[in-house]
């Protein structure tokens, strides 16, 4: 990473899709990534930048091999979100997806549990 980055999402090979980095340079970084404070401070936001590139490549189909398309299936058969909109010209309809998608994700794994357990012991 080589930057005082802790963490950023990596889009440069379009054809794995994006890449969650952490900074090697943090001594045990790969370990507290996986801790649930890391994972309830970093993934939604994680996840909401990769919506926001899925919208800036107008890339809605949940067909194909492309990463896109796999994430779209992410969202609509895993976290059940089916306002998937058909394209970018909808710029209200495109936010209340992404915050619906960042809701489903934050309910399914449970990630305001997970970061009160941490803060409150």
């Amino acid at each position: 990473m080589g930057t005082k980055e802790i963490w950023r999402v990596n889009f440069e090979d379009e054809s794995t899709g994006p890449i969650l980095e952490v900074n090697n340079a943090i001594e045990g970084i790969k370990d507290i990534a996986k801790q649930d404070l890391f994972v309830s401070l970093v993934y939604p936001s994680a996840i909401r930048q990769i919506l926001n590139k899925i919208a800036d490549l107008n890339t809605f189909s949940n067909e194909g091999d492309e990463w896109s398309n796999t994430w779209i299936k992410f969202t609509e058969n895993t976290l059940l979100v089916k306002n998937t909109p058909e394209n970018c010209d909808d710029s209200e309809g495109v936010a209340i997806w992404k915050d619906s998608v960042v809701k489903a994700f934050c309910t399914r794994f449970k990630i305001f549990e997970h970061f009160l357990k941490v803060v409150e012991s």
